[in-house]
């Protein structure tokens, strides 16, 4: 008979819900360090949990007592030479987590546009697509464009947009039908049963299935209201994970999980072969306000 799945210590998950922030970048932390926990914890017994604790202690000292939250409310974080894209980030805090020499970077997750219609040619933006999007399994995909920003004075091309220039684009520009953002993140998702299990995740402005003309097989998209930092936690699921973790259940739509250890509730299953942009199994908004954001200069 095999042993239960070992829960990492309550204490320490509260203090790290506590101390990170509570938008992707925290959620995406969490979901990392119980990624690493599960891995070790079946061969480690209770050593996994002094390191789920050593882990905890170190972010928050990080985040929380060297003013780590403080930054993390700057858009200067987010724009300018200091801006990463979100995949750097993820990638040095999982290093960060696991080698628990260094503490994750400090950086924003940088916002990714995409938008539908003619390339945007002014000297501001830049805009990509042709052979990389052509094959993408949306409608029009011809006119699918990725949007990014450059930095002519200090030669850097095709950054990543922050969401204070994202939210003025959107509004001012006449280019496009219209523009969606998006940028990856951790979803680990567990339901009733069975230990969690990671998918790759994508975090997304509400009109993101909108602007791509994809809908939902199942439920709906997301609403305006969810993309807010307090709406409520929604989630949709591809295709291949509601047959595969949930076996094809046809009343998924409205059922909540349990995503990167925080309740959220199925609201769309997405249409099978449909993993847009990168290969994605599930999809959330991205919970983020600009207005609450100190806007920075660059």
């Amino acid at each position: 008979m095999s042993e239960a799945p070992r829960d990492p210590p309550g204490p320490a998950v509260s203090l790290l819900r506590w101390a990170l922030p509570d938008d992707v970048v925290g959620s995406s932390i969490l979901g990392d360090l119980y990624e690493e926990y599960d891995e070790i914890a079946p061969h480690a017994g209770v050593r996994a949990d002094a390191w789920f604790w050593r882990s905890a202690l170190v972010l928050t000292v990080r985040y929380a007592l060297v003013g780590a939250r403080t930054h993390l409310t700057r858009s200067d974080s987010l724009g300018g030479v200091v801006m990463e894209s979100w995949t750097t980030l993820s990638a040095d805090v999982r290093f960060g987590i696991r080698m628990l020499a260094k503490t994750p970077l400090l950086s924003l997750v940088a916002i990714l546009t995409i938008g539908l219609g003619v390339a945007l040619t002014t000297h501001t933006f830049s805009s990509v697509h042709g052979a990389i999007l052509r094959g993408v399994p949306v409608p029009d995909n011809d006119r699918l464009v990725y949007v990014g920003q450059n930095n002519l004075e200090l030669g850097f091309t095709e950054m990543e947009m922050s969401l204070h220039d994202f939210e003025d684009l959107r509004e001012q520009q006449t280019s496009f039908d219209g523009l969606a953002a998006f940028y990856q993140g951790t979803t680990n998702v567990a339901g009733e049963e069975g230990p969690p299990e990671r998918f790759a995740g994508t975090y997304v402005s509400s009109n993101f299935f909108d602007e791509i003309d994809v809908r939902p097989a199942l439920g709906r998209s997301f609403r305006v209201d969810e993309e807010g930092p307090d709406s409520d936690r929604v989630i949709v699921i591809g295709h291949h994970v509601w047959q595969n973790r949930f076996a094809g259940d046809p009343g998924i739509v409205g059922q909540s999980i349990r995503v990167n250890g925080v309740s959220t509730e199925i609201i769309g299953v997405m249409p099978e072969g449909f993993r847009f942009p990168f290969l994605e199994d599930a999809w959330l908004p991205y919970r983020m306000d600009a207005g609450a954001l100190e806007r920075g200069a660059g």
